[in-house]
C-alpha cells in the first residue's frame, strides 16, 4: 500500500495533475499572455505545485468545474513550482491559489471560496455576469485586445456556416457560439 502511494506521488509530481483529456489548459510563460491576457474570455486559473497535498485534492474538483464551464469560461492551471515567474507576477504566496481573470485582465481577482466544483462554477458564472455588465456599461478592460469602440470590422468578424462546416465549427469547435 505504501509503495503504491509513493509511486502515485512520484508520478503525480513528475507529470502534474492535468492532461490533454481535461478541459483544463496547462499554462506556461510561453502561452500565458496569448491564451489569457489577450483573450476576451473569462479565465479561472489555479496556481499549483505538484507536491502540494491541497492541490492534489483540488485537481478532481478543478477538472469537474472545467467540464461544467466548457464554452462559458476557460479554466487554466499554472505549475508555479516549475514556472515561479508567473506565480510571482500574480502574487502567489501559497498553494493552491486561484485567480479570476475577468474584464480587467491586468487586475485578476482572488478566489477564496470553497474548493468544490459547484462553488467554483458558481463563482465563474457570477464573474461572467459581472464581465457582461462591464462590457454593457462601456468600461475599458486591461488586456483582452481592443476595446469595443476601437474594434474595426473585418471579414473575420462574420463566419458563414454551411452544411459542410457546421459540425466542425459549431459542434466540435472550441469557440463559443
Amino acid at each position: 500500500m505504501k509503495f503504491i502511494l509513493l509511486v502515485t506521488l512520484i508520478i503525480g509530481s513528475t507529470y502534474g495533475f492535468y492532461n490533454d483529456d481535461d478541459y483544463v489548459v496547462e499554462l506556461t510563460p510561453s502561452n500565458f499572455d496569448s491564451e489569457v491576457l489577450e483573450s476576451k474570455e473569462l479565465w479561472l486559473i489555479e496556481f499549483y505545485a505538484p507536491w502540494c497535498g491541497h492541490c492534489s485534492s483540488l485537481a478532481p474538483e478543478w477538472k469537474k468545474a472545467a467540464d461544467n464551464l466548457q464554452g462559458l469560461a476557460s479554466i487554466g492551471a499554472v505549475n508555479a513550482d516549475a514556472h515561479p515567474s508567473l506565480g510571482s507576477k500574480y502574487g502567489v504566496q501559497g498553494f493552491p491559489t486561484i485567480k479570476i481573470f475577468g474584464f480587467d485582465k491586468s487586475n485578476p481577482k482572488p478566489y477564496n471560496g470553497a474548493r468544490s466544483a459547484d462553488a467554483i462554477t458558481d463563482a465563474a458564472m457570477k464573474a461572467v455576469r459581472e464581465m457582461v455588465e462591464d462590457r454593457k456599461s462601456g468600461k475599458k478592460g486591461g488586456g483582452g485586445g481592443q476595446s469595443r469602440k476601437e474594434e474595426k470590422s473585418s471579414s473575420d468578424d462574420v463566419v458563414t456556416l454551411t452544411d459542410s462546416n457546421f459540425r466542425e465549427l459549431v459542434l466540435e469547435g472550441k469557440e463559443t457560439w
